[in-house]
């Protein structure tokens, strides 16, 4: 089955994890060339799309989640 092939820890990954690949990644510049479409989007939209694009912790997928109404669908529409 996928999980024995791919490894509990790939598809169930512990928050330490998570945490580790994203402490890693923090104080990469962000490439100068980067420009947002939306210039609308917050901080922490920036940089989930910015997450996104770096691949932060792949080969895990990036989750975008949150309440209804706060910008999930436009931060994964800019990371496209």
């Amino acid at each position: 089955s996928a999980p024995e092939k791919m490894g509990r820890a790939m598809l169930l990954p512990g928050f330490e994890h998570v945490e580790e690949c994203l402490a890693a990644d923090r104080g990469r510049p962000v490439p100068e060339s980067l420009v947002f479409a939306n210039r609308d989007l917050n901080v922490e939209q920036q940089s989930s799309v910015i997450n996104i694009i770096r691949g932060t912790c792949r080969p895990l997928p990036s989750i975008v989640w949150g309440p209804p109404g706060t910008g999930k669908s436009t931060t994964i529409v800019e990371a496209v």
